[in-house]
């Protein structure tokens, strides 16, 4: 099983299109176009990331390989999604993340 997810948002000072970080290449320029805001916010460019799950047979059936989820999901819903997917037991403790396993196997939303 592979996963890849990502940070939030560019820095609120992203909004200035002309604004490169550390002031050397030209083309690390951060902006979350096409998505409205940035860190902190609730808009999209601030909440929204790319991420992906890769893997075979039996984590992953057939049926659900090479489909796309625009479901919602918080970077904390990992370790419960990835414990309950892999079998793996739970720490004790209570979790802060929800198990969303059934949005990567089925597109059921939680």
């Amino acid at each position: 099983l592979f996963v890849f997810s990502s940070d939030i948002g560019a820095p609120p000072a992203s909004d200035d299109v002309n604004h490169r970080y550390g002031g050397s290449d030209p083309g690390y320029i951060a902006r979350n176009h096409p998505f409205r805001g940035h860190k902190a916010l609730i808009w999209e460019g601030g909440t929204r990331v790319p991420g992906f799950v890769s893997g075979g047979s039996p984590l992953l059936p057939a049926g659900v390989r090479g489909t796309v989820s625009h479901a919602l999901m918080h970077i904390t819903d990992w370790l419960p999604t990835l414990t309950k997917l892999t079998a793996i037991p739970t720490p004790p403790l209570a979790l802060d993340g929800i198990d969303v396993s059934a949005s990567l196997l089925d597109g059921t939303v939680p």
